[in-house]
């Protein structure tokens, strides 16, 4: 039987209820998870990264971290260094001392490094002051203010006034004036040895040593301070005396080890870079090394690797041939000091020389003190001197230098004249 289709207009239609479509079903939220947990990795790879760095920058073991800071400092093209060390002292006198030393380091592409340092110091009002370089196995000096230099007969002759002069040594003058000083030759070769470390730099493998010598102790990691303007880390490091004693033994036997048990040292603060291993700055102090007193330094370094130029001096005077004019010019000063000397004797025996023979005449060619004096006048000015006598007076003048006259006469007179007299009065 087929069906049959309802007609609306029948008194019997029922309409069937509209039930509208289900809605789509509601997304999930998996775009919002991916995001959640990207977050996830970044914080655990921030966390892992932290974590590293913590580690490298403060809790890097020291040595591993301070070997690598000092050969910043060897192997570096060039740098500046800064010594900062001052003196206080109440006994057995109470006194302060500072200075600095401040010097350049070059290093060329082929030879020795060069140095340039310049040296300050003060004390009691005094203020001392010098330079010194060091390049092509010649050390040169210069001293720009030293007071005590005020006190030596060296300071008082233009040639010879060392002030504000620059002298040079090389490592060949050395050795030759050793030489003819009669020194051992083990000696010369130790001074020269010495010289030549003034240009090496051989921190890194010292500090090595004296690690492995058990002579510095570190006291933790690494604690970040911020310098300046800087953020770094510091490493504090103690000494122990009695390793270091038997190490500068093994060095040298002759080292006066006994005197380091009057010596306190306090902890050495080591300053280096941060993000980067270069050193920066080391400080300590010692008590005791100066009867009751202290002794604090800093070092402090800059410009690694910048652009620093150590030059060759002008006009620098060799320091043996100074010498040699310096014991010259002495040698002279003392033979006419004696010469004055023995005018001034004249007199005596010029008055026992006329009591006996009633006479001045023939005193310049009988009397022996008379021909003694005339003969060390010739042989220090290489002039002869004049020697008049008669009856009833006598005078005797010469050159005791290339400027001066010095004369004598019967009258009672010894002193210095503008030139040799014509008659028989000094003046």
């Amino acid at each position: 039987m087929e069906p049959t289709t309802p007609d609306p207009t029948s008194a019997n239609f029922s309409p069937t209820p509209f039930s509208p479509p289900p809605p789509p079903p509601t997304p999930t939220r998996s775009v919002g998870k991916k995001i959640f947990l990207i977050l996830i990795i970044v914080i655990i790879l921030a966390l892992i990264g932290g974590g590293v760095f913590a580690y490298t920058v403060v809790f890097e073991a020291p040595r591993a971290a301070l070997t690598e800071s000092f050969a910043t400092i060897t192997t570096a093209q060039s740098f500046h260094q800064d010594v900062a060390i001052k003196v206080v002292t109440d006994s057995p006198t109470a006194f302060t001392a500072e200075g600095t030393i401040a010097t350049d380091i070059e290093q060329l592409a082929s030879g020795e490094r060069r140095m340039a340092t310049i040296i300050t110091g003060k004390s009691a009002g005094f203020f001392v002051s010098a330079e010194v370089r060091f390049l092509d196995q010649t050390l040169y000096g210069k001293v720009i203010e030293f007071p005590l230099l005020s006190l030596l007969d060296l300071s008082t002759s233009t040639s010879t006034n060392p002030l504000g002069k620059w002298f040079s040594v090389s490592l060949g003058d050395i050795e030759s004036f050793m030489t003819e000083q009669g020194a051992d030759p083990a000696d010369i070769a130790k001074v020269k040895e010495q010289i030549n470390k003034i240009s090496q730099t051989e921190g890194a493998p010292q500090f090595s040593e004296l690690i492995e010598k058990g002579v510095l102790v570190f006291g933790g990691r690494a604690t970040v301070a911020k310098v300046g303007v800087d953020w770094t880390r510091q490493y504090t490091v103690t000494i122990d005396k009695d390793k270091l004693a038997s190490w500068l033994a093994e060095i040298d036997p002759r080292t006066p080890t006994e005197s380091l048990k009057s010596i306190t040292f306090d902890p050495i603060i080591i300053t280096i870079g941060l993000f980067d291993p270069s050193l920066k700055k080391i400080a300590g102090g010692i008590k005791g090394m100066v009867g009751s007193g202290t002794v604090s330094f800093t070092v402090t370094y800059r410009d690694i690797n910048g652009s620093i130029t150590v030059a060759k001096p002008n006009n620098a005077i060799p320091l043996v041939q100074y010498i040699k004019q310096s014991m010259g010019e002495a040698e002279s000063k003392r033979k006419e000091a004696g010469i004055k000397a023995d005018f001034s004797d004249l007199h005596i025996v010029a008055r026992n020389y006329y009591d006996q023979k009633k006479s001045y005449t023939n005193l310049c060619t009988q009397e022996p003190s008379f021909a003694s004096v005339m003969k060390n006048i010739e042989a220090v000015t290489n002039q002869k001197p004049i020697c008049r006598a008669k009856s009833t007076a006598f005078l005797m003048a010469g050159n005791t230098s290339s400027t001066t006259v010095w004369c004598v006469d019967s009258t009672g007179f010894s002193g210095g004249v503008d030139k040799i007299p014509t008659g028989f009065v000094c003046k």
